[in-house]
């Protein structure tokens, strides 16, 4: 009924989509020049820069995609473990608010380097079209309920982790429907220990961590996980509607936060991860 009412403006997102499509012209390089690739490479995504891949236009099969790519001799082994736990994890994961992808590999070219590459649903960075979205408020509504079904879903559901939830790891698509991306860190419940939670501290910006997981209280993040997750979301909606978090007092600053969301976003935020608020509370 909602999106009945309250379609998303698609002149919007289209207009953003041609604007954030900067960067190189269409083209193969370094390692995999002279390969026959599964998909055409278009342009790169220029602010796409919060992330271990590049992302890029494209086409497969003559239908518009966005590529994630990362080339296996940048960066180091920690990177190369991440991209690869991703590219197998969105492989399998389906949800209708998790970013879809459509094919993933790694392609080498017989020198001991290569390219990991995902190819998925066409979409853009949140964070390109964000100041637009915020002149539609009700698309923002949208969005904060189908980032919270995701995590709810990862989280309850599928019994993991996800561990990078930022507005860097969301994605909009052309009908501004919101997917949720950034795979890198996701684990099992089942398999998680000290140094994955070592791990995480390490990638996931400050300004998202949990008072459990910035202490390293292994202990208690042992006892719920996944309320990690819950108190990122929290610090995800705190940007999506009011603005960077530069400190942890900024948190308190939710006079641009819709009144409905303000007791909700609390709860998420609660200092005790067994009285942190659930998505599906939310």
């Amino acid at each position: 009924v909602f999106r009945a009412t309250c379609p998303p403006s698609a002149p919007l997102f289209t207009m953003s989509f041609a604007s954030s499509m900067l960067g190189a012209v269409s083209k193969v390089v370094g390692a995999l020049q002279g390969q026959a690739l599964p998909f055409e490479l278009g342009a790169e995504v220029a602010t796409y820069t919060k992330s271990p891949w590049r992302l890029h236009t494209g086409k497969k099969d003559g239908a518009d995609v966005s590529i994630f790519m990362y080339d296996t001799k940048k960066g180091s082994e920690l990177q190369l473990s991440l991209v690869r736990n991703a590219m197998k994890r969105m492989r399998v994961l389906k949800h209708p608010y998790l970013l879809r992808c459509i094919d993933a590999g790694e392609l080498a070219d017989g020198k001991g380097a290569g390219t990991v590459y995902m190819v998925t649903e066409p979409v853009v960075p949140l964070e390109d079209v964000l100041e637009e979205l915020r002149q539609t408020p009700y698309a923002l509504v949208w969005g904060a309920y189908t980032l919270a079904a995701a995590v709810n879903f990862l989280g309850v559901d599928g019994k993991m982790v996800h561990g990078l939830v930022t507005p860097a790891s969301i994605f909009v698509d052309r009908g501004s429907d919101w997917k949720l991306g950034g795979f890198e860190l996701i684990a099992d419940v089942s398999s998680l220990d000290a140094g994955y939670f070592s791990r995480a501290k390490e990638i996931l910006p400050k300004q998202y961590q949990s008072p459990e997981l910035a202490r390293g209280q292994s202990d208690v993040l042992n006892r719920i996980p996944v309320a990690a997750d819950w108190w990122a979301l929290g610090c995800t909606l705190f940007e999506i509607f009011c603005s960077p978090i530069r400190s942890p007092a900024d948190l308190k600053n939710i006079a641009d936060m819709p009144a409905p969301l303000r007791d909700g976003y609390k709860g998420l935020l609660s200092a005790n991860p067994g009285s942190r608020l659930r998505p599906a509370e939310l």
